[in-house]
């Protein structure tokens, strides 16, 4: 496999689908300013890029990978499965864990979800397996 990044990869997570759009631009400026080559993206954006189930929506998505490859910084692609939509913890509520004295959680926090959960499973599959149709040949992943 080809290094992409011939220097030290220098970033963190970055989640410009919970702010204004027009706030993206600046931080592109303050990010190279910083010496930022890489930002970790789509971590928590599942309900984003399916709002119901099995309904798909890549746009914002497509912006934010966009606006970062014009500004030639790299992308670590998360697969947003580490919180799953309402939608699907009120379709599927097994998938929500159990704690100690046999309650069950609520949705409403992050990695709320019992990750051996067939449903769990399948969703998370899904997603993962459709952002990997869309962005597998996109350069400035990185791998």
């Amino acid at each position: 496999m080809e290094n992409k990044i011939k220097k030290l990869i220098y970033g963190a997570d970055y989640n410009p689908e919970q702010w204004a759009e027009d706030v993206w631009y600046e931080d592109m400026e303050l990010m190279k300013k910083a010496g930022i080559n890489t930002a970790t993206i789509n971590v928590f954006s599942w309900v984003l890029l399916e709002p119901e189930e099995g309904k798909y929506n890549f746009d914002q998505l497509d912006k934010i990978i966009s606006v970062l490859e014009e500004n030639n910084i790299h992308i670590n692609l998360a697969t947003s499965t580490a919180a799953q939509p309402a939608w699907a913890s009120l379709k599927y509520p097994q998938m929500l864990p159990i704690d100690k004295n046999g309650i069950r959680y609520t949705h409403g926090s992050r990695q709320t979800f019992c990750p051996n959960s067939p449903d769990y499973i399948r969703l998370a599959s899904n997603l993962t397996e459709k952002i990997a149709q869309r962005y597998s040949a996109n350069n400035n992943l990185l791998l």
